[in-house]
């Protein structure tokens, strides 16, 4: 696609930015503060979709962060994102993604369905990703965009683990 996915990142790299959501480091764990009346108040759907997919998505913060770094994602002005990689790599990650689970240990509910703040945020249709996931010909790391974000995430200790 022509764009550089090197693992080094220099001091100008881009960052996530989510209004409202900002990392912390907990007894020396990657965690996240979301500011509680800062949700009730978005009218953007964009900051929206992120709010929802880091309070569902287990260690999204920092993987969407990771992958801006690494010019993977590009985040737009109004807060919407661009993959530069294939459809199905961005399908493979988020349901390679744990979700977080309730008290109880059931996940819980993605208000709208699993792939609507996804798709909403990329700019991509819901059926498509849910299709290209169940895909046996590109579902299951055999794609070379796949093997980009493997080594990405790799190299930045992520693990998957779904």
């Amino acid at each position: 696609m022509g764009v550089s996915h090197n693992s080094v990142i220099s001091k100008n790299t881009q960052h996530l930015n989510i209004p409202g959501i900002s990392s912390v480091i907990i007894n020396g764990e990657r965690a996240i503060r979301i500011e509680a009346m800062a949700k009730r108040f978005i009218t953007n759907k964009y900051i929206n979709c992120l709010h929802n997919i880091c309070y569902y998505w287990n260690n999204s913060y920092y993987i969407l962060d990771t992958l801006i770094g690494h010019v993977v994602i590009k985040q737009r002005d109004d807060y919407s994102m661009e993959w530069t990689l294939t459809d199905t790599s961005l399908a493979w990650l988020f349901k390679k993604m744990h979700l977080n689970k309730c008290e109880d240990g059931y996940v819980s509910h993605i208000p709208c369905g699993f792939w609507k703040p996804i798709a909403t945020l990329f700019g991509k249709k819901s059926e498509t990703l849910r299709k290209l996931v169940y895909n046996k010909f590109t579902f299951g790391g055999k794609s070379q965009d796949i093997g980009i974000l493997n080594t990405i995430l790799n190299e930045n200790n992520i693990n998957l683990c779904a």
